[in-house]
């Protein structure tokens, strides 16, 4: 999930840095506090919060749009069965097929987002946000530039195909606990008990 905090700013402003060879390794746990330590004496406090809203716009859009074509796949995977109980296999599948659809369709927000975060507010040209940062990516470097790091974004969707096809098959075996629990109780199963509850024992 992505948390538009001054940590979200550091992330990459600490994978973005560059390490002269001769430069002392910083102390175990300092990288952080001199990422934004930096940023402050280079933008102000103002600077901490920059890519605030490719944050916003691109983790909202990921997750939104990842759920809907998951349960759009998943529902094409069952047909006209509502009954029909997707397999792991196709669980991975699935996750995997959303994932990668996702990665393309916003992948031009992350472009923006890191570019917002390589650059100061100090720079002749600083990419301010995403507004004026997809249009100005597009006329000097066209649709390549806005695709970078796509293929790497591509190679990422396994780690959440595996955490959903994982996620899926402990749900359906927790519903079967319920289930069997529920009728040695002598009640009925019904499709709504399906769902599972933080409250449940």
């Amino acid at each position: 999930m992505t948390t538009p905090s001054p940590l979200s700013t550091a992330d990459p402003i600490v994978s973005l840095a560059k390490t002269p060879a001769a430069a002392a390794k910083p102390r175990f746990g300092t990288a952080v506090y001199s990422a934004l330590k930096d940023c402050v004496k280079q933008d102000g406090w103002a600077g901490l919060y920059r890519g605030l809203t490719p944050n916003l716009v691109g983790g909202a859009s990921s997750w939104g749009l990842y759920f809907l074509f998951y349960n759009m796949i998943k529902k094409q995977m069952q047909g006209t069965d509502p009954t029909y109980q997707t397999t792991s296999s196709q669980h991975l599948l699935a996750a995997a097929e959303a994932s990668a659809i996702t990665a393309m369709l916003t992948n031009p927000i992350w472009v923006v987002k890191t570019r917002v975060f390589a650059s100061t507010l100090k720079n002749p040209t600083p990419y301010k946000g995403l507004i004026d940062g997809l249009p100005y990516i597009y006329r000097n470097e066209g649709l390549r530039g806005l695709y970078k790091g796509s293929l790497l974004a591509l190679v990422g969707v396994s780690n959440g195909s595996i955490q959903f096809a994982a996620y899926e098959d402990i749900k359906a075996r927790r519903a079967k606990i319920k289930r069997r629990l529920i009728e040695q109780n002598g009640g009925t199963w019904k499709r709504e008990d399906e769902k599972l509850v933080s409250l449940e024992p």
